[in-house]
This record gives C-alpha cells, structure tokens and sequence, in this order.
C-alpha cells in the first residue's frame, strides 16, 4: 500500500491516472448496488417483444431504465431493454435470473439472465460471486412454468433491496421510493394471490400446478396469522448484521408460537411502504429461556433508519 492523491493536469504526460484511481473517488459515498432514485430502477415487466413494443408476450422481458454501482464500475442503462428468456421445458418448472453480471477479466458488464436448471423442485440460479473475476447480482427471479409460452405478473420475484442486490445507501440513503410503490404492491398483491390458490389445493387435496406436495399438506403443515401488530420505537436497536448493505436497524416484534423453522410473510399498508424503508430482510427466531420462563419467539425485521413514531403491521403470516 502506498499514499496516493490526485487529480492534476498532465505536463508533459507526467500525469497519468487509470480507471481504480477514478473509481475510488465514490469510496465512503456510495456502496454498491441499484439506484433507487434513477429512471424506472431497472423495473421488470412482461408482454415486450424484440423491439421493445408491449403487444406480443412470450417469454420475452422488459428491463426498465436504470443505474447501478458494482465492484467499483458503473451501469447504465438509458431505455427498455427486452431479453429474451430460453423456451420453457416440456416436463419441469425452471426459474431464471435476471441479472447484472460484471466481469472483470473481459471488462465488461452485462444486463442479461441466467437460468436455472428444470426440475420437480426448481431452485434458484447460484450467483458468481468473484469466481474468475465475475460478479453477478440479480434484479429478479422469473419463474417459467412447464410448457410456458407466456409470462404473467405472478412469475416475478423481485431481488432488488436484498442482500444479493442492495440499493445504493450513503449519499442516497435518504431518497423517494414513490417509483418503485406501484411494483411493490402488486408483488405483495400477487404473493398473497399465489398463496390463497395454493390453500384451496391443500384444502381440495388436489396437486394442479404442483406447488402444493403432499409433505405440504403433512399433518404438521401450519401458517400462523397474526393481525393489526403494534410495533414500538422502541423495538429496534442498532444490529451489524447487514450493516453493510445499509441496514443498520432490527426491529424484534415477539409472536406466540414463532420459531426459526417457519417462513415469514410481511403486509404493510401502501401508505407504510410509501413513507418508510420496508424493504429490508426479515427473518424468525426461536424461543429462548429466561430462568424457568419461556419467551417467546418472533420476527426481526431489519431497516435503514430508526422509525419516528410506532406503527401496526396488518397482517404477518407464518409458513411451516
């Protein structure tokens, strides 16, 4: 290591600089990640085809315009850009990745997918994380289900404000969210509407898209639901363990019942998802022994900023 400094006008060429010296001037401004606050923030969308016209559908998807920082270079991307996912497999479901990939051997970057592999219990692609100096973060998750020969809203999965794809913090840590709120909710919309037809097939005993296994619908299969829960300013302290892609708050909301096995499911209210940053992980916790008491289980929840005031979560569901 060695002191640096720059940059001066070059006389004579005695003045050089190279790309990691530029880069280093946005090190302690921003961390890596997506823009929140730039152009359409790589929204995803269905029904464009080749040129980028919304009348045909297939498996074609639509990246909205957008910014990003990763590994100390930029990406851009100034228009709607269409890639065009593999033809779905004849038997099994696949889910496929859309990602950013940067690789530092080629110097490039790339907007593009990566698929998963077909099977009964599709999982998601696995994504580079320095192997071969590549990196890939992934924008969305898109379900393509057996024989699949368009896409719908409900196929999405958002990754962005994850840890696998954070959103730009430091000098941006404070901006509006109000372009991503419509994209949100429907996510929200859409889950909620997946898990309700997964229910009547539990219910119905039948398998019809294959969502709902009979180790699913075991005796032991449970969702708890919890309504209208208030949740204290005072419920959050400062936490490191994902301080580093900007949350650097949990919040701990006990639940009867909860424990690190279950899945948890958050609804807040448009108005909550507009005025706060909800977008962090959540995640469930055991019960733990105090003396000869038991206390209970819940879920942390984990934000950039301390909230100003308590709020009431809707609705939490717990999936086991």
């Amino acid at each position: 290591m060695s002191f640096t400094y720059g940059f001066y006008n070059s006389v004579d060429h005695d003045r050089k600089y190279d790309s990691k010296q530029i880069s280093s001037m946005f090190d302690g401004l921003i961390k890596d990640g997506v823009y929140r606050n730039y152009g359409d923030c790589f929204a995803i969308a269905f029904g464009a085809d080749e040129d980028g016209s919304v009348e045909a559908g297939g498996l074609n998807v639509k990246v909205g315009s957008g910014r990003a920082w990763f590994n100390s270079t930029w990406c851009y991307n100034d228009s709607d850009l269409v890639i065009k996912l593999p033809v779905a497999n004849s038997i099994y479901n696949r889910i496929d990745a859309i990602i950013i990939r940067i690789n530092k051997e080629s110097r490039t970057n790339e907007l593009t997918y990566k698929s998963g592999s077909p099977s009964s219990e599709p999982v998601k692609p696995e994504m580079s994380s320095g192997t071969d100096e590549i990196w890939e973060y992934p924008l969305a998750y898109i379900t393509v289900p057996a024989k699949a020969t368009q896409l719908a809203a409900e196929n999405i999965e958002l990754a962005m404000g994850t840890p696998a794809c954070p959103f730009v913090t430091g000098i941006l840590k404070n901006v509006s969210k109000d372009e991503l709120l419509g994209q949100w909710t429907n996510q929200y919309t859409n889950l909620l509407k997946k898990l309700e037809a997964q229910a009547d097939q539990a219910a119905a005993g039948t398998l019809v898209d294959g969502s709902v296994t009979y180790e699913k619908m075991a005796s032991d299969a449970i969702r708890l639901r919890f309504t209208n829960v208030a949740v204290g300013v005072d419920s959050f302290e400062e936490d490191s363990k994902y301080a580093e892609y900007g949350y650097l708050y949990r919040g701990k909301i006990p639940l009867y019942g909860a424990n690190s096995t279950m899945r948890p499911d958050i609804s807040y209210t448009p108005a909550q998802i507009e005025s706060m940053d909800l977008t962090g992980p959540v995640e469930t916790y055991d019960p733990t022994k105090v003396g000869d008491e038991t206390v209970n289980g819940g879920v942390y929840i984990y934000m950039m900023d301390k909230p100003a005031e308590a709020f009431v979560i809707p609705v939490i569901d717990l999936w086991r």
